[in-house]
């Protein structure tokens, strides 16, 4: 199979993109039909000397390349290889127009560890609940609604225990929370709806007396 070579690198700095940027050599265009498979791929050489160069065989046919890279635009070029012959495509790689910056609106002391979340259809809230950790007490396990504009607390329900899987109905006016059984605790696990806007329980539902629910999910229309 004949030799398709090149190198990845940054299109403003001209610098080699090393690992994990990858080509990949993809069936002939003219199948538009039929979704593209791969005819191989390979990974840019690390080496300091040859940072950002790669080597890959592929059979003598007219293919589409694919140059991947985290953090840049995916480029594509149609090639056409024949037997005997070396193929050289250079990616020039182009940064992804992102730009991300924060600020810290404010600190809340939940006294103990959060692990599972939530975020409202809105994307305005985000419901956060707590985990078992060297700090965990009962006392402090509250599930928190967190109000992403401006970072403070709409509300916090004494939940007891933890919980790893809470959801939100797609209409946003429920919160569901699985809670395990608190440590020492027998028969404690439930499964708890809350009203989304206030924190109210509206329901609590007694889970299996053998195994601790993690996860919830509501129906498409809530």
């Amino acid at each position: 199979m004949p030799p398709f070579t090149g190198a990845f690198y940054d299109d403003v700095t001209n610098q080699g993109i090393a690992y994990p940027a990858q080509v990949e050599v993809l069936n002939p265009t003219g199948e538009m039909r039929k979704a593209p498979f791969s005819l191989g791929s390979a990974l840019t050489d690390r080496d300091p000397l040859n940072i950002g160069n790669y080597s890959i065989n592929v059979p003598a046919m007219t293919a589409l390349v694919r140059c991947i890279m985290p953090g840049y635009q995916t480029q594509f070029e149609v090639v056409t290889v024949a037997d005997g012959q070396t193929v050289t495509i250079d990616c020039p790689m182009k940064r992804m127009p992102w730009t991300a910056s924060y600020a810290l609106k404010t600190r809340i002391d939940t006294n103990t560890s959060l692990w599972g979340w939530a975020l409202t259809p809105d994307g305005s809230q985000v419901v956060l609940t707590p985990a078992l950790s060297t700090n965990f007490t009962v006392s402090a396990a509250y599930a928190w609604m967190i109000n992403l504009n401006d970072g403070s607390v709409a509300w916090k329900y004494p939940l007891g225990a933890q919980s790893i899987g809470p959801s939100i109905s797609p209409n946003g006016q429920f919160v569901s929370i699985p809670a395990e059984e608190p440590p020492g605790v027998a028969g404690g696990a439930m499964v708890k709806i809350l009203d989304a806007s206030n924190g109210q329980l509206l329901q609590s539902l007694m889970a299996s007396t053998y195994f601790n629910p993690t996860s919830s999910a509501f129906s498409p229309n809530g």
